[in-house]
């Protein structure tokens, strides 16, 4: 596909929206919970987890990009369509949407041994902690939104994998070839 022929990435996809959607989230989650007293200290740690996030995600873009072998641009549109599981017409795309399926099973199966158990610590340590301070209540709220949570994350994880599974199935071959050099 040639320069003038590439579609102009839709707006969500550009790193100035997903930074500003960090920022507005994280200042009010942090105003929702502090109050609008701390609305300086909300505004400048929001500054630094929106580019620490942004930065984050532009950076496995770009990775995923040159593994796959195409433009950092077109890998959220990609894993759009392989949310929706639409197979698309072009052959170099449908490669490429190949390559990027197995990248994420791989990754997925090699660090769910490790991440699903960390994440139920993450979870379930707030609540540890509120019951050791004394303060049975909010130990209770944080470990229903804990487990809620972890459910939640399981659910999602299994929902992912079962997609990229159909995904990889429907592709066939397309790109593994490819992929295994990579």
């Amino acid at each position: 596909m040639t320069t003038q022929q590439r579609p102009k990435p839709a707006i969500r996809d550009r790193w100035w929206m997903m930074a500003g959607l960090v920022l507005i989230m994280w200042v009010g989650a942090r105003l929702a919970l502090n109050g609008l007293d701390g609305w300086p200290s909300a505004v400048a740690g929001g500054v630094g987890v929106c580019g620490v996030v942004t930065w984050r995600a532009i950076r496995r873009r770009r990775r995923d990009a040159t593994a796959i072998g195409a433009e950092a641009g077109t890998v959220p549109s990609l894993d759009r369509r392989i949310m929706k599981e639409e197979l698309p017409d072009d052959p170099a795309e449908r490669e490429a949407m190949g390559r990027l399926v197995r990248r994420r099973l791989g990754k997925i199966q090699r660090n769910q041994k490790w991440a699903l158990p960390l994440m139920a610590i993450f979870c379930c340590a707030p609540a540890v902690l509120w019951f050791v301070r004394g303060r049975t209540t909010s130990g209770a709220v944080a470990a229903v939104f804990g487990v809620v949570f972890f459910v939640w994350l399981v659910w999602m994880n299994r929902r992912v994998l079962r997609r990229l599974t159909r995904m990889d199935e429907r592709l066939g071959g397309v790109g593994r070839q490819s992929a295994a050099v990579r």
